[in-house]
């Protein structure tokens, strides 16, 4: 339909559009110039129209999000690296506070005043300075070997000393100091991880002599060791304290689970380093089953870490038991991995189908089974160590002693620290038996080691669409608590049917039971 025509004479007031441009015009003029020209500028910027790119260019736009995310970034990098040179002028400063000894001067007596003889410290405390200054100057020795890890041994001096720093605190802030232990627990683990991929080269060199041989005792690997050591050591008082100073086990947990990962990480890294044995040995055309390495140098030497970090737990710290069930379900986890493949010659598949695959192999598969092969025998042979350690610390940790105990004389103390209750023994045999051959069944109430979890889970309901709900709580509430008891104290019944049914059907037996049960309690049908 056309636009009414306009009478004449009439005066056509322009649009709000119209008006908001002009008003734009005229702000956005510059000084020292009219809006009329300026307008005109524009005017003629405009006939050109748009401009023609190329088609690479066409393809490119503006993006802010990707730039912000490149700026945060790089000023995350310049930050830590702040932090870092703040970090290194800190110890600097520590070290030298610790290490000069300057000698006490007198105040200036006064003019009343006898001039005091100097005294002579004694022996006793100059030889208690020595030995602190000593053990500190070991120590700094010990963590400047982290340094020539790269980024993952820098990062953990850096994390020590930043938990060192909040740690001294009077009034420190409990979430802070979780914090801080958890970021030094995954420092921890990396250099783990690192040391068993550099084990050769820290082994035969030291900062001062790069080409040392291996029988030299103070190497690189031997301070890296210690360093580790001493940051587990750190890591299990700091937690102590958070214990006391924060209510509830979340912040502990939080320590207990990343613990349980370092651990894990550990164990993979021993299995990578003995996959590089192997791989080596596979590489120099070596007979595998015969002239192969009969040991890996770096798995065993993490394996004698992780001996020495699980004799450092206390026997008579709860929280320190919860690191050892850590410890243990991770190891026999995969212990029952390593059990299963040299009890079968293959991996447990997920399915059926899996299993059978393994069946079927080409000549690649065989070579490639073979170095398989090896480098679990030479993991298993670490694991067993670690293994060792735990099965003889078991009885401190699963069979905590009470406080009120008689004291055992030193005849019988060593026998009974080899003793392990019957109780945990099932325990650690059914944790190895669900961790080799798999548990379908989610049993909350079954007795065996658990993984620790980062937070409390939410618990699992299980469907119960494809049956009533009566019939499946009847049937969940006997398979956890068991109706034995009812079948004991009914003897006085003939039960010879309700054993028949047992064979043909034991939810109908358990259902016969259950109804006798509540006739014997409910009518009188006791016997004569």
């Amino acid at each position: 339909m056309p636009p009414k025509a306009v009478p004449k004479g009439r005066a056509v007031a322009p649009s709000r559009e119209a008006i908001a441009f002009a008003l734009a015009i005229v702000n956005a003029t510059p000084a020292g110039m009219s809006a009329i020209e300026y307008a005109h500028k524009l005017r003629d910027q405009l006939k050109h129209g748009r401009l023609e790119h190329s088609e690479p260019e066409k393809s490119r736009y503006l993006d802010l999000l990707g730039y912000a995310q490149q700026r945060v970034s790089e000023l995350e990098k310049h930050n830590r690296e702040l932090q870092s040179q703040v970090i290194n002028l800190e110890r600097a400063a520590w070290v030298r506070s610790q290490f000069d000894d300057p000698v006490d001067a007198p105040a200036p007596p006064s003019k009343r005043q006898r001039t005091a003889q100097p005294t002579r410290k004694s022996s006793r405390a100059v030889n208690k300075t020595q030995k602190t200054s000593s053990a500190e100057e070991s120590m700094e020795a010990d963590f400047d070997v982290l340094a020539g890890l790269g980024s993952d041994g820098t990062n953990l001096l850096e994390q020590t000393w930043l938990f060192n720093k909040v740690f001294i605190q009077s009034h420190a802030d409990p979430e802070v100091v979780c914090f801080r232990l958890v970021s030094l627990v995954g420092a921890l683990g990396r250099v783990i991880s690192k040391m068993a991929k550099c084990y050769d080269r820290l082994a035969t060199r030291t900062p001062e002599r790069p080409n040392l041989t291996s029988a030299h005792d103070k190497t690189e690997l031997s301070g890296a060791i210690l360093a580790c050591s001493r940051t587990f050591s750190m890591i299990l008082v700091g937690i102590k304290s958070l214990d006391a100073d924060s209510p509830g086990k979340r912040l502990p947990g939080l320590v207990i689970y990343e613990c349980a990962k370092l651990f894990s990480t550990a164990l993979d890294a021993i299995e990578s380093s003995a996959r590089q044995s192997a791989a080596t040995a596979a590489k120099k055309n070596l007979k595998l089953k015969n002239n192969g390495p009969q040991e890996s140098l770096a798995a065993r030497g993490i394996a004698q870490l992780l001996r020495t970090l699980i004799g450092f737990l206390d026997k008579n710290n709860s929280l320190h038991h919860d690191i050892f069930d850590g410890f243990a379900f991770v190891l026999f986890e995969r212990v029952g991995q390593r059990l299963y493949y040299t009890t079968f010659g293959r991996h447990r598949g997920a399915t059926i189908e899996d299993d059978m695959a393994h069946l079927s192999m080409g000549p690649a598969d065989v070579a490639r089974r073979e170095m398989e092969s090896l480098a679990i025998r030479l993991e298993v042979k670490a694991l067993s160590h670690i293994l060792e350690q735990v099965m003889n610390r078991a009885p401190d940790h699963m069979d905590p002693q009470p406080v009120n105990r008689r004291p055992m004389s030193m005849k019988n103390i060593s026998a009974s620290r080899s003793q392990l209750s019957q109780l945990a023994k099932d325990r650690l045999q059914r944790t190895l038996v669900a961790c080799m051959f798999g548990d379908k069944v989610d049993d909350p109430l079954k007795d065996i080691l658990t993984k620790p979890r980062r937070m409390g889970a939410i618990p699992y309901f299980e469907k119960v669409t494809d049956k009533p709900v009566e019939e499946w709580w009847q049937d969940r509430v006997w398979e956890l608590v068991g109706w034995d008891i009812m079948a004991r104290e009914t003897e006085w019944m003939d039960l010879d049917m309700v054993a028949h049914i047992t064979i043909v059907d034991a939810k109908l037996a358990r259902n016969v039971i259950v109804q006798l049960w509540a006739s014997y309690n409910t009518a009188d049908v006791r016997p004569s």
